[in-house]
């Protein structure tokens, strides 16, 4: 169960035109650890997908998020939520940043290393078709050279604009939305 910090997250990439999975599982087989692990969301943004509301023209997504991207090009997402506090050694450890690589389908074995490595010392990082963005979810703002970071401040001030600029559509679906937390969130 996600808690509220990784939830917001979730609906902030998703309204942000991502595909995603939250609580991902690294199986301790593709790990150097003696448990598993977990990935807080993973997702995919495909180039050039659009969505409108209620007829209205397309959608518009955050310039900060996409500030290091583009919008027309494919985004695979790796994002680690925290909403206290955390050790900056532990964020995006290779081993995780390989093991969604290669559930990305960008890793082959002949350059995994070379590739983990950059993405790694990297915020965004081109494989293949795809830029591959590192995004840290946190309550304090923690700029980095290697992840790009956004605050849950941020977050929630966006979801409840997107909300409020087509609140008609919004609470007509809002059932829809398979989160008490963004049905109440809409509602409200």
């Amino acid at each position: 169960m996600l808690n509220y910090a990784e939830e917001m997250s979730y609906w902030y990439l998703r309204l942000n035109g991502f595909f995603l999975i939250d609580d991902y599982v690294l199986h301790k087989n593709g790990l150097n650890n003696k448990q598993n692990s977990d990935c807080d969301i993973i997702g995919i943004k495909m180039a050039n997908s659009k969505e409108t509301i209620d007829g209205h023209n397309y959608i518009e997504y955050d310039e900060l998020l996409f500030e290091d991207l583009n919008e027309n090009e494919n985004v695979a997402i790796i994002c680690e939520v925290k909403s206290g506090r955390y050790k900056k050694k532990e964020l995006f450890k290779v081993e995780k940043i390989k093991y969604c690589l290669k559930r990305f389908g960008l890793l082959d074995e002949k350059n995994n290393k070379d590739i983990t490595e950059k993405v790694m010392n990297n915020k965004v990082y081109k494989v293949r078709d795809f830029y591959v963005l590192k995004l840290l979810i946190s309550q304090k703002s923690n700029d980095s050279d290697i992840y790009k970071n956004m605050t849950l401040n941020h977050i929630n001030k966006f979801i409840k604009q997107r909300i409020e600029s087509y609140r008609h559509g919004k609470n007509q679906s809002r059932m829809f939305f398979l989160s008490n937390l963004m049905q109440y969130i809409i509602l409200v």
